[in-house]
C-alpha cells in the first residue's frame, strides 16, 4: 500500500457527498436536471425536449452554438432549438445538460483536472470510431466517451487539497486509479458511474464509463469495450502516461486486434481529433 499524508474517506460516506452535491442544484440547472428527467420517457418528443431547453436561455445558446459548430459541417445555420436537437442527437443534448449539472464549463475550470476537456474529447473520437464495427451509433458513442472522466472532475471539486495528494502520488509513478483509490477510497471510474446513474442515464452507458479501466470480460457489451479501447488510443494519441494497469498493446491483445489494426484505428483516431477541436473549444469555453 501507498503511504500517503491524508487518510481514505469513508467511500459510501463519500459516495453519498457527491450523490448530494450533484442533485442538490442551485439555481439555474433545474432545466438541465429537468430534461434529463424527460429523458426516461422512450417517447420523448422532439417538441418536449426543446420547451424545457427554452426555458433556460444560457442552456439555449450552448445547444445553438454547439449545433452551428464547425463539426457538423452544415450549410446553413440552425436558428431554433428544435432544429439543434435534430442535428445533436438526444444523447449529445443529454451529455450537455449534464456538464451543466456537473459544472464542467470554464466559470469551474480551477477545479477541474488539468487536459481534463481535451482527454474527453479524445476518446469521444475514438469511441466514434469504434462504434459501428461493434454496431452502435457513432453520435451515442461520441456522447459517452465525453463522460468517462467526470468522476475525477468531481473528487477534484469535492475536496481539491486531497486531489492535489492523488496528482502528487501520480509523480511518484502511482497510476490514478491506484492513487485516488489510496486517498479518497473511491476512484473516478466509479464515481462517473455512479454520477450518471443518479442523473438517469442509461444503465449501458452508466456502467460502460463506470468499468472503462477494466479489461472487458466476454460478456461486456459493445459500449464497454468500445469504451475501454477509447481511452486507451486517447492516452496513445495524447503521449498521456496510462491511468490504471492496461497499456494500448495490452489491450488491443485482449480484444483480439492485431497490431496493424492497431496502428490504423490510432491514425482514424487522430483525424477524428483534429475533426472535433471547434467543439472542444467551444464545450470547454461556456
Amino acid at each position: 500500500m501507498v503511504n500517503t499524508r491524508v487518510r481514505p474517506l469513508d467511500p459510501e460516506t463519500l459516495k453519498q457527498r457527491l450523490l448530494d452535491e450533484v442533485t442538490q442544484l442551485p439555481v439555474g440547472h433545474d432545466a438541465a436536471l429537468r430534461l434529463l428527467v424527460l429523458f426516461d420517457d422512450p417517447h420523448v418528443s422532439t417538441a418536449s425536449v426543446g420547451l424545457v431547453i427554452e426555458s433556460d436561455p444560457a442552456l439555449t445558446v450552448q445547444v445553438l452554438r454547439t449545433a452551428n459548430s464547425p463539426f457538423y459541417g452544415l450549410s446553413r445555420r440552425v436558428g431554433s432549438v428544435r432544429q439543434a436537437i435534430t442535428v445533436l442527437g438526444f444523447a449529445m443534448v443529454r451529455s450537455l445538460a449534464a456538464a451543466k449539472i456537473f459544472k464542467l464549463g470554464a466559470r469551474d475550470a480551477a477545479n477541474i483536472p488539468e487536459s481534463f476537456w481535451r482527454h474527453s474529447f479524445t476518446t469521444a473520437a475514438a469511441a466514434s470510431v469504434l462504434a459501428r464495427p461493434q454496431g452502435m451509433a457513432s453520435s451515442d458513442a461520441f456522447s459517452a466517451g465525453l463522460l468517462v472522466d467526470i468522476g475525477a472532475a468531481l473528487l477534484r471539486r469535492n475536496d481539491p487539497a486531497r486531489y492535489g495528494e492523488v496528482l502528487r502520488l501520480t509523480t511518484r509513478g502511482v497510476s490514478v486509479i491506484d492513487s485516488e483509490r489510496e486517498v479518497f477510497g473511491l476512484a473516478h471510474p466509479e464515481v462517473s458511474g455512479f454520477a450518471l446513474e443518479r442523473l438517469r442515464f442509461p444503465a449501458d452507458v452508466a456502467t460502460a464509463v463506470a468499468e472503462h479501466h477494466l479489461m472487458p470480460a466476454r460478456g461486456s457489451g459493445p459500449l464497454g469495450r468500445t469504451l475501454f479501447l477509447a481511452d486507451l488510443l486517447a492516452h496513445e494519441l495524447e503521449q498521456t502516461p496510462y491511468e490504471a494497469g492496461a497499456t494500448l498493446a495490452t489491450g488491443l491483445e485482449w480484444l483480439g486486434i492485431d497490431a496493424a489494426e492497431g496502428a490504423r484505428l490510432l491514425d482514424q483516431t487522430r483525424a477524428s481529433a483534429r475533426k472535433v477541436e471547434p467543439l472542444q473549444s467551444l464545450i470547454a469555453t461556456t
